[in-house]
């Protein structure tokens, strides 16, 4: 048996009596803006670990924050998947919002992050900039399997998508409805084929 839970708790003493694996966990809290990271195992146990954050830059839309961990001063990153919760920013819509990783090459990965109890709640195993926003970001219509390509085989991923034969992820899915009616079909493959053609613009 395993059993999480604070250093010092009455957990970790049980665990001890027990024989059972105890691995720790620890809440970092960044009190500007009320970010919460849950660290376990190794990251728990450094107890010298602060998180950092920063607002880098803030409009109507969205926030994006640059999170760090910082060990003695000098940035770290987990060595696990840690839990992290981020309020969700003054007149947003939280059940609207999304979360996105910036990358080191500039794209953005959506973190697929649930809304619950006032934030946006996901998994991580890297720091750097994080976007919460109520619009889709990282998108290029028509681009449905990421190549940096419009063509006939974004349009085959459509139909195979509109006949139930393929699953989109809710990236794909806003990324195939390139006539924004809300709704993945044939008339959104016509339009990608336009676009490989040059008939179309998005």
């Amino acid at each position: 048996m395993t059993i999480y839970g604070y250093n010092d708790s009455y957990a970790e003493t049980y665990a001890q009596e027990k024989g059972f694996t105890f691995i720790p966990i620890n809440n970092l809290t960044e009190s500007n803006f009320g970010v919460i990271v849950t660290v376990t195992g190794e990251d728990a146990s450094a107890t010298s670990t602060v998180l950092q954050v920063e607002k880098v830059a803030e409009e109507e839309q969205g926030v994006t924050y640059n999170i760090t961990l910082r060990d003695n001063g000098k940035e770290i990153q987990p060595k696990c998947e840690v839990f992290v919760k981020i309020p969700v920013p003054a007149g947003m819509d939280g059940t609207q919002c999304k979360v996105y990783r910036e990358e080191a090459n500039g794209k953005l990965t959506d973190m697929h992050a649930q809304y619950q109890n006032g934030y946006m709640v996901f998994t991580t195993d890297h720091f750097s900039k994080y976007v919460v926003t109520t619009e889709s970001l990282g998108v290029t219509p028509g681009d449905l399997n990421g190549d940096e390509k419009i063509n006939a085989v974004d349009a085959r991923w459509v139909l195979q998508a509109a006949s139930g034969a393929r699953t989109f992820d809710a990236t794909q899915t806003a990324a195939a409805d390139v006539n924004g009616d809300g709704k993945v079909n044939a008339v959104d493959a016509r339009w990608i084929l336009q676009v490989a053609s040059g008939a179309r613009t998005l």
